[in-house]
């Protein structure tokens, strides 16, 4: 069965980072994304979401996030079991975003 790796971040957590640090934590997360038996995706941010919903059978789509919760759920990794196997100590060490948080 394959894991499932939420992403989780406050809007404006990044804001206070140079654009040389805000690149170094996307790299991050992008390399993550490129090992074996990972998959990775990036949601738009909160503000572009749309809500779905189905009342009755009929389908509504409706501007605006289902939830106002922060923080939001900013992107997710689909994992292989066998790389979870493989890997000891996971998923705590991999993507290292706090290497880059200001303090």
């Amino acid at each position: 069965m394959p894991y499932a790796l939420l992403v989780y971040d406050h809007d404006d957590s990044l804001d206070a980072l140079s654009d040389q640090q805000r690149d170094a934590v996307y790299g991050e997360y992008v390399e993550f994304g490129r090992t074996d038996g990972v998959s990775g995706y990036r949601l738009a941010p909160p503000v572009a979401a749309n809500t779905l919903r189905i009342e009755r059978g009929r389908r509504y789509v409706r501007p605006g996030p289902f939830t106002d919760q922060r923080p939001a759920i900013v992107g997710f990794y689909v994992l292989a079991p066998t790389i979870v196997k493989r890997r000891s100590g996971w998923p705590l060490a991999s993507p290292p975003r706090d290497s880059a948080a200001p303090s």
